[in-house]
């Protein structure tokens, strides 16, 4: 039977058994690693644009989900883009199915590879910087006193085309609302 002894602050000695053994090498490799380790897995924390961008998505692949009215789907994107653009991406990709038992009209998404209003994400790290991809560049605009945020990146794509994909968002001045996505832009090559 494996056992430790530690010595006590004061003298007496301490006896431990093998699994009290593990479970603490188990406690000071994980705190290792949670030092070490997951600050290395995700290199440098996310910016708040960042944090926008990835709201602003899920919101909108959210949508793409299910048969849902007009409302909803304005519901869904308030949080994380404008009303502008919530229209123009709502009457370019909601098809109607018909009406739900309450008499309203419905609509869904069908499948499709046209991305016009669709947001697909920036490449934050370096592992993703292959080829001609460059780190995101973000410009900060004061007009009006309303802030205007654009993120933009050369993105090497050798299926869908190399192009410069551009994401502009926007705060109102003096709105506790977080930034809102109110233009997506592709420019190929």
């Amino acid at each position: 039977m494996l056992t430790a002894i530690i010595h006590k602050k004061g003298g007496g000695n301490f006896k431990m058994k093998k699994g009290f053994l593990f479970f603490l090498s188990m406690v000071m490799a994980f705190s290792i690693w949670g030092a070490f380790g997951a600050s290395a897995a995700n290199a440098a924390a996310k910016t708040k644009e960042q944090v926008y961008l990835e709201r602003a998505r899920d919101l909108q692949r959210s949508t793409f989900a299910g048969i849902k009215t007009k409302a909803q789907a304005y519901a869904l994107m308030e949080k994380g883009f404008t009303t502008e653009f919530t229209r123009k991406f709502v009457n370019y990709y909601y098809k109607s199915k018909g009406f739900n038992a309450k008499g309203e009209l419905i609509y869904s998404v069908p499948p499709s590879d046209d991305m016009s209003y669709a947001q697909t994400g920036f490449c934050w790290n370096k592992k993703c910087l292959k080829g001609k991809t460059k780190y995101p560049s973000v410009k900060y605009t004061t007009r009006g006193g309303n802030l205007f945020v654009t993120i933009s990146q050369y993105q090497y794509n050798e299926l869908s085309g190399n192009h410069v994909y551009t994401v502009k968002m926007t705060k109102t001045k003096d709105s506790k609302e977080p930034l809102r996505v109110h233009s997506i832009q592709r420019k190929y090559d």
